[in-house]
């Protein structure tokens, strides 16, 4: 399914007919390198015409993935069951990949932004990349409610109260928390208690990351988050369970490269890859190691 909400210069056609030659006649392009689909079918297919030039598409996405033009003209966002892939139109290895299951997304045109929600979590997209991504807000069932002109409206779960939709109100343009017009549910002196107990012995006491990225060194994660597939907003490093040695390349965003040449990259450009430059921002003064 293609939703078309933001400006294009492109033409997609979603799980093409294969013509009666059985060839498409044009180039095929593989998403990401290496995929090898098993079948004809089975995947998604996307034709796509770009600057007068036809290509198919061959996606490591299920065939009812949606498809989200992008407040980027030069991409699309392609949002399956397993995460989304961010993709450049005109350099298809060009590819942003997001690890949230249980994926939804909302358009702010007003704003210029995408929203991606997972179980627990809200991102943001705009032309330049990563806006904005919130930490854990939720233990379960994050739903994003309503869009309300520069505030979005979530709710979900909380494991101290199950029973109770916990409500959160986010600054559409910097996903802040606005604390003033969140309500919570009325809970005992007990309850408030054991929340606040379990709330410190989780380090969210603290509004702010209590954790430095590998790469870049600034505080941009929280310490209970960490090997969650988060992005690093300051360097485009994602954090990764699996990523043990330094000189050993990662897979995913990270492109194949190491922790250590990723280092090297930014103090390089400012980025754990080149290509990455655009997509970054500078460290916030509650980033920066004191």
């Amino acid at each position: 399914m293609l939703i078309n909400d933001f400006p294009n210069n492109y033409e997609i056609i979603v799980n093409p007919e294969l013509p009666g030659t059985g060839k498409w006649g044009v180039p095929e392009v593989y998403i990401p390198q290496g995929f090898k689909p098993k079948t004809l079918g089975g995947h998604l297919i996307l034709r796509i015409n770009v600057d007068q030039q036809w290509q198919v598409w061959h996606v490591d996405s299920d065939e009812n993935s949606e498809i989200w033009t992008a407040p980027d003209p030069d991409r699309i966002l392609i949002a399956g069951v397993e995460g989304a892939l961010y993709v450049s139109l005109k350099d298809p290895s060009d590819i942003i990949k997001f690890k949230l299951y249980s994926l939804n997304v909302r358009s702010v045109k007003e704003q210029g932004v995408l929203l991606l929600n997972d179980y627990f979590r809200v991102m943001a997209l705009d032309s330049s990349g990563i806006r904005w991504q919130t930490s854990e807000l939720v233990e379960d069932d994050m739903t994003i409610k309503a869009i309300d002109g520069d505030r979005v409206i979530c709710s979900g779960f909380s494991l101290s109260n199950i029973d109770e939709e916990v409500k959160i109100v986010l600054d559409t343009s910097t996903g802040a928390v606005l604390k003033d017009t969140t309500r919570p549910p009325k809970k005992s002196p007990l309850q408030r208690f054991r929340t606040r107990l379990s709330l410190f012995r989780r380090g969210k006491s603290s509004p702010k990351p209590d954790s430095a990225c590998e790469v870049c060194g600034f505080y941009t994660f929280f310490s209970d988050e960490r090997g969650r597939y988060l992005i690093c907003p300051v360097c485009f490093w994602e954090d990764d369970e699996f990523h043990k040695n330094p000189d050993e390349p990662c897979d995913g965003p990270n492109h194949g490269i190491s922790l250590n040449q990723a280092r090297k990259n930014y103090h390089k450009f400012g980025a754990s890859r080149k290509e990455d430059v655009p997509h970054v921002r500078k460290p916030r003064p509650e980033e920066i190691p004191s």
